[in-house]
């Protein structure tokens, strides 16, 4: 693929792990972030990746202020951040976007691709679904913990399939196995009902997922909440079948000491995106008429976590979008 000019919004674990491939593969990388510190960090030593992958790539810049955003013009945005930063961050790459730059979301739960796609056109967005686990050591340097290949990559518009294609297969040829699909929907599905499940009884209880898998009552009560959530799957269009709860927990027992995003995000006193996993099936639950009780109580108790840690993002509905769907607000009350 033709070298491209890129910035990565984010530099958590994951945006780390994206931009450390990119900057390999000779994309001309900059990367956005909140912090000073964290871009000086970053311009100093570059993106690191270690555990079961293992790489260290300078990038371009690290700058802190969207508005540069106007002179690097980039060919491609990809936005890596927790979920509940994205309203936020979409209202303000909306005041300095061109026509025709593509705008990828590389992030976890149901539909912010759908968001972005109503703000920048559903021909220039694309979705990534990571099978990657890791957690950040320093600024830029994340340690995976375990990789479950291919991760997907899709177009939310034919017009974006060919170039979704080619940046596919420039991940797999440096060493990322990324596959493309024409349907990304089956996958952010796929991800979701697990995540949803495991993340949150994660951080309700603190325990990693070995523990969970391990435990009889936490075991169940995941296979309880992926068969709720499942259901809805189903009246979504996507039926993954019966087996999926067992192979689901399989796939737990096999996690190791891994601790869910949702966990770390708790154990820092930060929001979560629980609005986007066990919230938006609730949501869809209510939409297609399928009682989701347990992922309603899922998802009180988290926020009823963060308000504890005064981090929450609640789920206040700051923009009403077609198709039932909801922006989330991105900022913490």
């Amino acid at each position: 693929m033709k070298p491209m000019n890129i910035v990565l919004v984010g530099a958590g674990a994951m945006g780390s792990l994206l931009g450390a491939y990119l900057a390999n593969r000779g994309h001309q990388l900059h990367v956005l972030v909140r912090r000073k510190e964290q871009a000086t960090y970053l311009n100093e030593h570059g993106f690191r990746v270690s555990g079961l992958m293992e790489m260290h790539e300078p990038l371009a810049s690290a700058f802190t202020d969207i508005a540069e955003l106007t002179s690097l013009d980039p060919d491609l945005v990809i936005v890596a951040t927790k979920t509940w930063t994205l309203s936020g961050i979409l209202d303000q790459l909306r005041i300095v976007h061109r026509a025709g730059r593509k705008i990828l979301l590389a992030q976890n739960g149901l539909d912010p691709e759908v968001l972005a796609g109503y703000q920048f056109g559903h021909q220039h967005t694309l979705r990534m679904v990571l099978n990657v686990g890791g957690q950040l050591v320093n600024p830029g340097h994340v340690e995976t913990t375990f990789v479950n290949p291919p991760s997907y990559l899709g177009a939310m518009h034919s017009d974006g399939e060919d170039f979704a294609r080619d940046l596919a297969a420039d991940f797999t040829e440096g060493g990322f196995m990324m596959a493309f699909t024409k349907d990304i929907r089956q996958h952010t599905w796929r991800k979701s009902l697990l995540n949803a499940a495991v993340n949150s009884v994660c951080a309700l209880t603190g325990q990693n997922m070995q523990d969970v898998s391990q435990c009889p009552s936490t075991r169940d009560l995941i296979a309880d909440l992926l068969r709720e959530s499942l259901a809805v799957a189903r009246a979504d269009g996507y039926d993954f079948g019966d087996e999926f709860v067992e192979q689901s927990l399989a796939y737990i027992a096999n996690g190791g000491l891994h601790k869910p995003s949702m966990l770390q995000d708790v154990s820092q006193d930060s929001p979560t995106e629980v609005h986007t996993l066990s919230g938006r099936i609730v949501q869809l639950g209510k939409q297609y008429g399928i009682p989701t009780p347990m992922n309603q109580v899922v998802t009180q108790l988290i926020l009823g976590v963060e308000q504890a840690r005064h981090c929450c993002t609640g789920l206040r509905h700051s923009r009403e979008l077609p198709d039932g769907l909801v922006q989330i607000s991105s900022m913490p009350q």
